[in-house]
């Protein structure tokens, strides 16, 4: 698999997983709370189970320090 076969997968994951929340959450089914945690439990667990522990904590630290660079969403809805 190229690797512009991987970012285009990579996208659609990242499309496909973001609706299904945003739908879940629009129809009360979940709290935005509740999925933003589990979201990022699974996101650190990836990270956990596939970096050594240096770049673990490389990751962890620039999350941390990226904190207010984060966006509010804007409610787009189709």
């Amino acid at each position: 698999m190229n690797p512009e076969d991987i970012d285009e997968e990579l996208v659609n994951f990242s499309i496909a997983m973001r609706v299904f929340v945003m739908e879940r959450i629009a129809s009360g089914d979940i709290s935005p709370l509740a999925a933003a945690a589990v979201t990022m439990s699974h996101a650190m667990s990836l990270y956990r189970d596939n970096l050594n522990e240096t770049d673990y904590d490389s990751m962890m630290e620039l999350i941390v320090n990226s904190k207010d660079r984060i966006e509010p969403n804007k409610k787009i809805f189709h």
